[in-house]
């Protein structure tokens, strides 16, 4: 059983995501407070995580199994020492050190789509309903072998509601639909975007219902310019406020399509992972994996991007050697300040004179 000291996701309200929420009925003021309502959270810790463990929630039991097997428990080694001539002294045992060692990878795509009738579940359906005819295997093995595996999902769950007024894109999902996210390994959806009021209050509710039997659920707001490149200078600054605050990394969402990445104080951003599994729109998108690993004397975090291309609503994994990898990360090393991108896709801070 794998255990997790302490995840914590942190959720960021940008400021022009919060302007937005008016497109909701809900005033610029008071989205914050009702988004807390609602989901009754700004951030989720997910300490000791069962999401990987064979453990789909906590028993009364845990308490115990937690107790034996605790990272914190100091392992023996039995040392005998014997003699000929005299008697065998009692054995001394020589405690192991702990330095407390860790090792997790952290997944995040960008947007999805599971509206019914939508162009990705249509595409779905037409693929003979085997999710890996139209998302690559490769990606979805990558997602289910993260420790922890986040999708930023941009519509409700249900069945009631009715579409806002005066809003030009409307989606809603039906809640069996679910099973999605379940066969590509999410664990964590964020849900605090433009299309999570998309049909009221009784769709928003039913959504967390649904997710309810999910492993956890997150709300956030993303940023950006939608089909744009370049950076707003409020994701700029505020990128900058969080890392400053204590963030060890960025991770954002919203526009659609690829935007920098960048580095500030050595801790990565990234700033727009593109769509995942979204619309008909033709982009390139990427899987963004936060490798965290160390012990009680020092830690590492590590980014590494999967390149792949979102084409006629398939998603479509982009191999070491392929022309794709290397166009995708060519291209946003231009677009990036002070970035290097491996072929596996590693990130690293480029040194400044």
């Amino acid at each position: 059983m794998r255990l997790y000291e302490s995840i914590c996701i942190t959720i960021f309200f940008a400021p022009k995501a919060i302007a937005s929420s008016a497109t909701m009925g809900i005033s610029a003021t008071n989205s914050c407070e009702w988004f807390s309502g609602l989901f009754g959270f700004h951030g989720i810790c997910l300490s000791e995580t069962y999401a990987k463990c064979g453990r789909p929630e906590a028993s009364a039991t845990d308490s115990v199994l937690l107790a034996q097997n605790s990272p914190t428990a100091v392992p023996t080694r039995i040392v005998v020492v014997a003699s000929t001539s005299t008697p065998t002294p009692t054995p001394t045992i020589t405690p192991t050190p702990d330095l407390g060692e860790f090792d997790i990878t952290l997944c995040f795509c960008g947007d999805i789509n599971l509206d019914d009738g939508g162009l990705c579940l249509n595409r779905l359906k037409y693929k003979g309903g085997v999710l890996s005819n139209t998302i690559s295997q490769e990606l979805i093995d990558i997602l289910n072998e993260a420790d922890v595996t986040c999708v930023n999902n941009e519509f409700p769950y249900s069945n009631r509601g009715t579409p806002l007024a005066n809003k030009m894109f409307t989606f809603r999902a039906k809640p069996e639909s679910v099973y999605i996210m379940q066969e590509l390994g999410v664990d964590v959806v964020t849900l605090a975007n433009n299309h999570m009021y998309d049909y009221g209050p009784e769709a928003a509710l039913d959504t967390m219902e649904t997710l309810t039997n999910a492993d956890y659920v997150i709300a956030i707001l993303h940023w950006g310019t939608e089909y744009s490149e370049q950076l707003e200078s409020v994701q700029i600054s505020t990128a900058k406020t969080y890392l400053d605050a204590g963030a060890d990394a960025i991770i954002g969402a919203h526009s659609h399509c690829l935007q920098p990445l960048g580095f500030y104080n050595h801790k990565p951003i990234v700033y727009s992972l593109s769509n995942f599994w979204f619309n008909g729109m033709e982009v390139d998108i990427l899987v963004a994996q936060i490798h965290i690993y160390g012990n009680n004397l020092e830690s590492h975090l590590e980014l590494s991007l999967v390149p792949a291309v979102h084409k006629n609503n398939d998603t479509k994994f982009a191999p070491l050697g392929s022309d794709n990898r290397n166009r995708i990360f060519s291209h946003l090393e231009e677009i990036s300040k002070n970035v290097s991108i491996a072929e596996d896709g590693l990130v690293t801070e480029k040194e400044t004179n």
